[in-house]
């Protein structure tokens, strides 16, 4: 799981990643530049970046975290600083353990059965860059137009896709039971009271999600041990 090879691979698509953000930095602040803007003024956009791009990276290292123990460090780094979501990646990685006759991640993987897992992970994700590739634009194009429409049937049908996606991952922890379920009752709790707090307080937006998972990851670990 933690082969040379694997580390290799995942420092070489960092670099890549790495190299793209300074060069589109760099030619955005030229262009900041061209346009008029006070250096400044890009300063602080530069700085009030960095800090509130912090805190939505917070649940993307809870999920890298998570993944370790089960997949090892090489693959979920990979997986996490490209394109992925550690729901998804749990999600396939745990339908490659279950294919080669385990019952869970959580029993360990075999050889065959980690390559399965990141092949999985790997090709599922390539699906969704290729359908944007060649079809998101008819498909913004029959939204809008839907939208136009009945704006308020929209709404709902765009609602109902992405609850129908939660509902698919949500219901495999409802089955599991004991723990699992505790933790989901416990992230939509810690969800519902800051969807009341937003209301109020709009800065708390961007703290909302990783705020629920770090509280519910210290009282399911406080239950458990």
């Amino acid at each position: 799981m933690d082969s040379t090879l694997l580390f290799g691979m995942g420092a070489l698509l960092i670099s890549i990643v790495l190299a793209q953000s300074v060069a589109l930095f760099r030619k955005a602040w030229k262009q900041g530049l061209a346009i008029g803007m006070d250096r400044g003024v890009l300063q602080n956009v530069v700085k009030s970046s960095a800090i509130f791009s912090i805190v939505p990276s917070i649940p993307i290292v809870i999920g890298l975290v998570t993944m370790v123990p089960l997949l090892g460090i090489a693959l979920p780094w990979i997986r996490l600083s490209v394109i992925g979501a550690v729901q998804y990646e749990l999600f396939a990685a745990d339908a490659a353990a279950k294919a080669a006759g385990l019952t869970s991640l959580s029993e360990g993987l075999s050889a065959s059965a980690f390559a399965s897992a990141a092949w999985i992970m790997t090709l599922s994700i390539i699906g969704g860059l290729i359908l944007v590739i060649f079809f998101l634009r008819k498909y913004m194009n029959r939204i809008e137009a839907f939208h136009k429409k009945n704006a308020r049937l929209a709404e709902i049908v765009i609602a109902a896709l992405f609850m129908g996606l939660v509902s698919t991952i949500g219901a495999q922890q409802v089955a599991r039971g004991k723990m699992y379920l505790v933790a989901l009752l416990l992230s939509m709790g810690f969800m519902a009271i800051f969807g009341v707090l937003v209301r109020k307080f709009k800065w708390l937006e961007s703290f909302a999600l990783p705020i629920s998972m770090l509280a519910t990851l210290i009282v399911v670990y406080i239950l458990v041990v």
